[in-house]
């Protein structure tokens, strides 16, 4: 296992293959080993064999503050 690492930590699924796509296979042919957290998905688990990351599923609550 390589030492060099990338965590992507994102509130939904849903950004991963459109902001960042492709480029985990970049970083992974790079020797990256690639890593996500975001909220539970039913998606995520191809996506992340197809990409080669792994991921961890944690609430993230999103709210808004007007402070």
């Amino acid at each position: 296992m390589s030492n060099k690492n990338i965590l992507h930590v994102v509130n939904i699924y849903f950004v991963l293959p459109y902001f960042i796509g492709d480029q985990f296979l970049y970083f992974n042919e790079r020797g990256y080993n690639l890593h996500v957290i975001c909220s539970a998905s039913k998606e995520i688990e191809l996506f992340s064999k197809e990409k080669k990351f792994r991921y961890k599923e944690v609430p993230i609550q999103r709210t808004f503050s007007n402070s």
